[in-house]
């Protein structure tokens, strides 16, 4: 879907300016490339590193707690079944 390739661009641009804005904006740019794909497995990828960077970075005031509780499809959404390497985009329960 090219739409949610352009989306996912402009969120990977703005992760990379390394600001409190910019890291808004590219959630909300990875937020569209999902609503565009939602197997754009690299969507998910990259909000999850920028959620990430928003802790790290201090640009959220919320905890890590708090804020996988507000992304719970981004947190819970396995990409790689690790036994295989396989890329999926299932929701998987343990032990399957």
């Amino acid at each position: 879907n090219i739409s949610s390739y352009e989306y996912l661009l402009r969120g990977k641009e703005n992760h990379h300016k390394f600001t409190k804005e910019a890291n808004e904006e590219a959630l909300k740019n990875f937020d569209k490339a999902i609503e565009a794909d939602v197997n754009n497995a690299q969507a998910y990828a990259w909000k999850v590193c920028t959620l990430g960077q928003a802790m790290f970075r201090g640009f959220s005031d919320k905890k890590p707690e708090e804020i996988i509780k507000l992304h719970p499809k981004v947190m819970k959404r396995p990409l790689i079944k690790l036994e295989t390497g396989e890329l999926t985009l299932g929701f998987q329960e343990k032990n399957k």
